[in-house]
């Protein structure tokens, strides 16, 4: 936060080669006005977006249960579960919301109440600097952080955190990220946050209808900064 205007700061790390080189920002007309998802051609759910006026949103994936201690067996466990749930797929619902949430209200509203089929950690800013929230999703429960504005790929939520996988270096990039400035540029990206398997870098401020990305890929930067300015 910065000012009177909420912000959401976020990097993407997927150990995939090729998606910092190829990240678009593709613009969606809604009944709500246009809003921009940094996205690839035929991905259909929403990792990270901002609608102009209304919200900017972003989907970490939290580490998987401990079910065995072996992390190849707990993982393929967690995709049993998905492939039998009947509920939402977590980008799916971002996308749901970015569609059809009118403000930041009733974004929250939807990504706290409506099922998914596999855990997941929402980041929310609207435009007001009071309205940031982080909301840690399971299935069919929501714990929501008022007080932290911050989220890696680790429960914060206490009674959740027992029983599942460390994420790497969580602790330093949590760290790290709570003293970032607000400013509305990618000064704060930095070792942890920034690592090999770094692929998006992004700032969005959605009162101003304003945001920055840029692209990496193991070795560096993958594309130069895009600077957008939307409005409603």
């Amino acid at each position: 936060m910065e000012g009177t205007s909420a912000r959401l700061l976020r990097a993407l790390d997927w150990n995939v080669n090729g998606l910092g080189r190829h990240i678009v920002a593709a613009r969606i007309a809604s009944a709500f006005g246009p809003w921009v998802s940094l996205t690839w051609p035929g991905f259909t759910g929403v990792l990270q977006a901002m609608a102009p006026g209304r919200f900017a949103a972003a989907i970490n994936q939290p580490t998987i249960r401990k079910r065995t201690g072996i992390s190849a067996i707990d993982w393929l466990l967690s995709k049993r579960d998905v492939w039998r749930s009947h509920h939402v797929q977590p980008i799916h619902l971002l996308r749901r919301v970015f569609e059809e949430a009118p403000d930041f209200a009733a974004a929250r509203r939807l990504l706290e109440a409506t099922p998914i089929c596999t855990p997941a950690i929402y980041t929310l800013a609207g435009v007001r600097a009071s309205e940031v929230c982080i909301i840690e999703r399971r299935e069919t429960a929501a714990r929501v952080l008022l007080k932290s504005a911050c989220t890696a790929n680790e429960w914060q939520t206490a009674e959740w955190y027992p029983g599942h996988h460390s994420a790497f270096e969580n602790a330093r990039r949590l760290a790290a990220m709570q003293i970032a400035p607000g400013s509305l540029d990618l000064t704060w990206l930095h070792w942890p946050i920034l690592n090999k398997e770094t692929r998006l870098a992004l700032a969005a401020d959605a009162a101003q209808g304003c945001l920055i990305a840029q692209g990496y890929e193991a070795k560096g930067p993958a594309t130069r900064p895009l600077e957008l300015i939307l409005s409603r």
